[in-house]
């Protein structure tokens, strides 16, 4: 029995031309179906629902007394805002923080960020290296009850690498998704 050590080229190219005509209409296919199902499958209105509601304060789910006679308590706390620059829903739900927290007698200032190029997402409550106090406590409180992701980070995890002011509270409203 003889064995061949060798192919048609011919049909090796041949091959080769089938399997990347299989591989193209499978893609073509597949991407149709994506786009298909985001159009006219409930994707679409999720997706756009979620990206359109801005966070906001001004609900009629949010009891606006509540919040200002909670953080009166505190009035004269000193506390900048940072909202990132350029994203209006940030800059609008960080000046309704303000105007919240100047109705209850805090100080805020205004500042915007962005930290080596890339936007902070959700809310940060930036902390020295000390234990929780009671006016960053009432944040915490707060921002429980509005129902909003946040975390709070301490000096040693501080992306700015600075030392934050211990009589300063840093309120950071990065970007929503």
């Amino acid at each position: 029995m003889n064995i061949p050590l060798s192919h048609n080229p011919d049909s090796l190219n041949a091959v080769i031309k089938i399997c990347s005509i299989v591989v193209l209409v499978t893609s073509i296919i597949a991407a149709g179906a994506s786009v298909f199902l985001f159009y006219w499958g409930n994707q679409k209105d999720t997706l756009n629902k979620f990206a359109s509601d801005p966070r906001t304060l001004n609900s009629t789910f949010v009891n606006q007394k509540a919040l200002i006679n909670e953080l009166k308590k505190y009035s004269g706390t000193e506390i900048q805002i940072l909202s990132v620059a350029g994203d209006l829903e940030s800059e609008e739900f960080g000046n309704q923080f303000f105007k919240l927290l100047e109705d209850a007698g805090w100080k805020p200032k205004r500042a915007r960020s962005m930290i080596g190029g890339v936007s902070p997402r959700d809310i940060t409550i930036f902390k020295s290296n000390r234990v929780l106090i009671k006016e960053e406590l009432a944040l915490k409180t707060i921002l429980k009850y509005l129902n909003y992701n946040f975390k709070i980070i301490d000096e040693n995890n501080n992306p700015f690498n600075q030392k934050i002011d211990p009589n300063l509270i840093v309120l950071d409203i990065g970007l929503k998704y």
